[in-house]
């Protein structure tokens, strides 16, 4: 029996928000960085023949890794992922140019499935691309979104890190009221046929991504053959040669005189 397997990928694109509001310590391990960081970890290492890309955005947005199948290298690249403030980028969140950049990287994706998976703790506030103009550009590509709401809303606080005068790094906490565009990011997926999921805590999160998971599962198609084996052939040959010697006997040994 041979087994045939015919692997149909899909192209997903990760568009990760890096503002220094995602330092808020309200998800473990430490922040909500750091949980949405785990969470996709997991969810890379669970897939198999889809190419993914990793785009991250505060005030202005950047391609981390294009769609790829090498997985460790996006893990790699996932691990190094800090804030806008540790990278030195502008502050912010641009949802708007965000959301074009990461469309752009599935413009030209020939995979029948192309989805992308937009996570952010707040709300535009920042970028040259407004998100409508940006939800109408993924809309024309034909892309899938699933977004994802991160956090909770109210007042919290962002740990801060300087030196002192001694050159030490020390933390200190600066008032902050977080707030999540639910309608933009609920019409994002609505308007794409995908998700919005709203998570408050890293196991809600965890559980998010193993619903998308479930929900974009790669297409295995799978062709059996079965070869027989032909048992009357050797049982004619033997026949055969029975027959020749027969004859051969008939002619010689066993032949009678007259």
């Amino acid at each position: 029996t041979k087994v045939k397997k015919n692997v149909e990928g899909i192209d997903i694109v990760i568009c990760l928000d890096i503002s220094d509001s995602m330092l808020i310590e309200d998800m473990k391990p430490s922040n909500r960085l750091e949980a949405a960081k785990e969470t996709i970890r997991q969810f890379i290492e669970k897939r198999s023949s889809d190419r993914i890309g990793l785009v991250v955005f505060a005030g202005e947005s950047f391609t981390l890794v294009p769609l790829t199948l090498d997985y460790q290298l996006i893990l790699e690249r996932v691990k190094e992922i800090t804030t806008a403030a540790s990278a030195n980028i502008k502050d912010g969140t641009a949802i708007g140019v965000a959301l074009a950049n990461a469309a752009g990287r599935l413009k030209d994706s020939t995979a029948k499935s192309r989805i992308m998976i937009f996570m952010t703790d707040g709300e535009n506030n920042s970028g040259t691309i407004d998100p409508e103009t940006a939800l109408e550009i993924a809309k024309g590509y034909g892309l899938k979104i699933y977004s994802i709401g991160i956090g909770k809303d109210g007042p919290t606080k962002i740990p801060i890190y300087q030196r002192d005068i001694f050159g030490n790094k020390v933390k200190t906490y600066q008032p902050f009221d977080s707030t999540v565009n639910d309608d933009l990011l609920g019409r994002m997926a609505k308007e794409t046929g995908g998700k919005y999921f709203r998570a408050s805590k890293e196991d809600s999160l965890q559980g998010i991504f193993r619903d998308i998971d479930s929900l974009e599962k790669t297409k295995v198609d799978v062709n059996k053959f079965t070869r027989y084996t032909e048992k009357f052939p050797p049982f004619l040959r033997a026949s055969m040669i029975c027959y020749v010697l027969a004859l051969l006997l008939g002619l010689t040994i066993l032949r009678r005189t007259p």
